[in-house]
C-alpha cells in the first residue's frame, strides 16, 4: 500500500488550523459522539486518502468534513449531518473556502449518514474512516462509550445491537478492508462469546 503521498500544504493546514479554533468548542460532548471521535475520523480519511491515491486537495476536504461531520448530534435525530453542515457552513466560509470546496465538504458530510450509500471513492473514505472503530485495538473501550450514549443494559446491547452491527458492517474501499477486516472478525468472536453469558444454560438432561 502506498502512503508515501505529501502532507498537506501550508495553505491548507492553516486552513485546518484555523477551522477547527472555530469548531472544536461547539463540537457535542457526548461519550462517543465528540471532538475526540471527529478527530480519529480525520486522521483516519487521510490515511485512507494516501493509500488509495486521492489528490492533495481531496484530502484536504475530506479531513474538513471529518472535522466537522458530526459537530451537531442529537441522539435520534435524523438530521444531525444537515445540521452539522448548517452550523459548519458559515465558519468554511470565514475560513477561506470556496464555494466548490464547500459543496464537496457538504456532499462527505451528508454521506456519512446511516444507512449509508456512498457514490464516489471520497464518499466511500469519509463512510469506511466513521465506522472504523470494530478494526481497532480500542473497539471495547469505544463500544462501551457507544452503549452509555444510548442508555442501554449490557444485555441488550451485546447480545443484540453490537452483534447485527458487527454482522453487517461492510468497508467500501480496499485499504479499509485491507486495515481493518481482520480486527473486526477477531471482535465479532470476542463479542459472540461475551454474549454467552446470557444465554440460559441446558439442565444435565438437557431441558
Amino acid at each position: 500500500m502506498n502512503t508515501n503521498q505529501p502532507d498537506m500544504n501550508e495553505s491548507y493546514q492553516q486552513m485546518l488550523s484555523r477551522l477547527d479554533q472555530l469548531v472544536r468548542p461547539l463540537a457535542p460532548r457526548l461519550p462517543y459522539h465528540n471532538m475526540e471521535h471527529m478527530d480519529e475520523v480525520e486522521e483516519c480519511v487521510d490515511l485512507l486518502g494516501k493509500i488509495e491515491g486521492v489528490s492533495l486537495e481531496d484530502r484536504f476536504v475530506l479531513r474538513t468534513a471529518a472535522k466537522i461531520h458530526d459537530s451537531v448530534y442529537v441522539l435520534g435525530r435524523k438530521d444531525n449531518e444537515e445540521q452539522s453542515m448548517v452550523l459548519a457552513r458559515p465558519y468554511l466560509v470565514d475560513t477561506g473556502y470556496t464555494r466548490l470546496q464547500i459543496d464537496k465538504v457538504s456532499n462527505l458530510v451528508l454521506a456519512t449518514k446511516i444507512p449509508t450509500h456512498p457514490n464516489d471513492l471520497l464518499e466511500m473514505i469519509i463512510c469506511d474512516a466513521d465506522v472504523q472503530n470494530p478494526g481497532t485495538d480500542g473497539f471495547w473501550r469505544k463500544n462501551e462509550r457507544i452503549r452509555e450514549e444510548l442508555g442501554l443494559d449490557e444485555k441488550t446491547f451485546y447480545t443484540v445491537i453490537s452483534p447485527n452491527f458487527l454482522n453487517n458492517l461492510h468497508y467500501y474501499t480496499k485499504s479499509a478492508q485491507s486495515l481493518f477486516n481482520a480486527k473486526v472478525e477477531e471482535n465479532r468472536k470476542l463479542i459472540e462469546e461475551y454474549a454467552q453469558r446470557w444465554k440460559p444454560c441446558s439442565s444435565p438432561d438437557g431441558r
